[in-house]
């Protein structure tokens, strides 16, 4: 009811309209403080363990002979196949070939050597490895 200009909705009930948006912003905003306070609550999981197999860098092996002879070609070539699949003695005895070349230079000698210790280490640690 409409009396001189006021709305009559009872006693007290223009006191409740104004708190009302005061408490609903209230409200609204504890329940979104819970919700980021619960979230960073949940249990982490351990970062994933890295299932990456161990692989012998051949790349810098290619970059180091960027025009080999057909020879040192061929025995890069199983360098690389024995490497992509986990022949590592195979890429061991093709990089022997390689390092018995006495035309190569000492960039080409200090890359040969690394991917040598890189291939023995992987051939002992697959030689190593339980048979399943």
């Amino acid at each position: 009811m409409n009396i001189n200009g006021k709305t009559s909705g009872g006693v007290g009930f223009s006191r409740f309209r104004a708190t009302l948006p005061a408490r609903s912003t209230l409200l609204s905003l504890i329940a979104l403080l819970a919700v980021f306070a619960l979230g960073g609550c949940s249990k982490s999981s351990p970062p994933p363990t890295a299932d990456v197999a161990p692989h012998l860098d051949t790349a810098k092996l290619r970059q180091a002979f960027p025009a080999p002879s057909p020879e040192i070609r061929r025995n890069l070539d199983q360098v690389v196949f024995g490497a992509r699949y986990g022949k590592f003695s195979q890429s061991l005895e093709a990089l022997d070939k390689i390092a018995a070349d006495p035309s190569l230079t000492d960039p080409q000698k200090q890359a040969v050597n690394d991917a040598r210790d890189q291939a023995k280490k992987l051939a002992d640690a697959e030689a190593a490895k339980p048979a399943q």
